[in-house]
């Protein structure tokens, strides 16, 4: 038996256990993303087998390993089917989630951003294969972006809290994104590459992204239980930290490039709990915690949060793991039992909880982001979550990947990383438009003026914009300098 033809099958076996079953697992993640970046292993060991079987196939000496070489064949092109399957249907996705956009923003929700937005969007999303290769670059991003690293924003615990500051180099005044990063609630950083490169992509994009360290689950909770479940409600320490990562972008918004009243929270897995969890419950006290300077409580409001692959019912999610797990393990850890002896704490830290009839007004639009295959976090958690947020009539919009697995845009310039966050990049622009339509039809009522259509409402922005002012205390007197005439109703 020849030492060629079976390590070509040792290979063969590794690369199919992977890519067959193992991206199917639980520990699976993002490796349905990276198809083409490794195809050339499994088509290199299918065009050596094919050579072999074509010289030596009549040849009976040589017939064990005409086997093997076959075998190798038939195992790299199920390989192949199964890492191209994103690639074979790019495009049926994409008109998916382009129908999913504009079902659930209106079919022209292009049509009325606001043209002197600081941020920009892209308009035609298609996938490309050369920013696949490509990739996000430091070393070009670098050119229009400025990153500011390891900034402390808070002191807890004898600790230093830091976030990185990713803004635009041109000159203006940026929404506001704070990056919340994930692992679990027990690893994960700010440094992590991935979360590095979506904080050029996105500053580049026009806007001051603030990368966020957070507490986590010392690993020591993974070994013994919490002595005092009160005194140590860990994920209410993170959602205390993501409350001041927010206090301070308010304060520091001048020096970051930053407009405080369009600020947004977007995290991905735990972090996209995170999020969820801190837009939802901003409008009251969560635990006893206030966000304070001096002593002074501060008001904040979110015009909007992003969540990928994130946890919105504890409950759900600890029964859908199944007994055993290290994921129960975890979350038993981290909220401090399980939903049979502690079900008020799973459900307080479920973000699904607050989304009800009596918080609509004070929930902001969510986008939300899922893989159909996720095993780690199942893609329910993701749609109940938007099934409720369209009960109550909250903008929301839910991009459903059918092949993706958990933490698909790691290779943010995979099928999935390009596609979801490109349609991203409508939904913010589309938010903060609406957001300011929405208040000079506030300003309008307030003064009893008829109805504005959307051409004269771009007319005041613009104006707004030109006279450099945030808050219109009497709009008769501000639309009269700008020579427009609007009858009374």
């Amino acid at each position: 038996m020849d030492i060629i033809a079976i390590s070509l099958l040792i290979v063969s076996l590794v690369i199919f256990y992977i890519f067959i079953f193992f991206s199917r697992s639980f520990f699976g993640v993002w490796l349905t993303e990276v198809g083409l970046l490794i195809s050339g292993l499994p088509i290199a060991i299918i065009i050596a087998s094919a050579v072999y079987i074509s010289r030596y196939a009549f040849d009976l000496d040589e017939r064990l390993n005409v086997i093997l070489f076959v075998v190798c064949i038939i195992l790299d092109f199920a390989v192949l089917l199964r890492v191209f399957i994103p690639f074979f249907y790019i495009r049926r996705t994409n008109r998916m989630l382009h129908e999913t956009m504009e079902e659930n923003l209106g079919t022209d929700y292009l049509q009325y951003i606001d043209p002197f937005i600081e941020s920009s969007y892209i308009k035609n999303v298609r996938f490309q294969f050369k920013q696949y290769f490509v990739g996000i670059r430091k070393r070009i991003y670098s050119k229009t972006v400025e990153k500011i690293k390891n900034v402390v924003y808070k002191e807890v615990e004898g600790k230093e809290l830091k976030l990185d500051i990713y803004k635009p180099r041109r000159d203006g005044k940026f929404p506001i994104i704070i990056f919340i990063h994930g692992g679990g609630f027990v690893v994960g950083s700010k440094d992590n590459r991935k979360n590095e490169r979506l904080g050029y992509m996105l500053a580049d994009l026009g806007y001051t992204v603030l990368s966020v360290d957070y507490r986590l689950t010392p690993l020591k909770y993974l070994t013994s239980k919490k002595a005092n479940l009160k005194e140590d409600l860990l994920i209410c320490n993170m959602v205390a930290d993501i409350r001041d990562a927010i206090l301070y972008a308010q304060i520091h918004a001048n020096e970051i490039k930053g407009n405080p009243m369009e600020l947004f929270l977007f995290g991905r897995s735990a972090g996209g709990h995170l999020a969820l969890l801190t837009a939802v419950s901003c409008f009251g006290k969560f635990y006893g915690l206030d966000s304070t300077i001096d002593g002074k409580v501060i008001e904040y409001k979110i015009l909007g949060v992003v969540a990928f692959y994130a946890v919105t019912d504890f409950t759900s999610l600890f029964n859908y793991y199944g007994k055993q797990n290290l994921a129960q393990l975890i979350m038993d850890r981290s909220v401090g039992g399980t939903p049979d002896t502690i079900q008020y704490y799973y459900s307080a830290f479920s973000p699904i909880t607050y989304v009800t009839e009596k918080n609509r007004n004070s929930i902001p639009p969510v986008f939300l982001a899922t893989g159909g295959k996720d095993r780690m976090v199942s893609p329910e958690q993701s749609r109940s979550l938007y099934d409720r947020l369209q009960a109550i009539d909250i903008q929301s919009v839910l991009l459903d990947l059918p092949w993706a697995n958990h933490a698909f845009d790691n290779i943010i310039s995979g099928p999935g990383g390009q596609l979801v966050l490109k349609y991203l990049s409508q939904f913010l622009v589309w938010v903060i438009t609406q957001n300011k339509l929405k208040m000079i039809d506030e300003m309008a009522l307030e003064q009893g003026l008829g109805d504005i259509v959307s051409r004269e409402k771009f007319e005041i922005i613009q104006k707004l914009r030109d006279y450099e002012i945030s808050e219109v205390n009497d709009i008769h007197e501000f639309l009269e300098k700008l020579d427009i005439q609007y009858a009374k109703s």
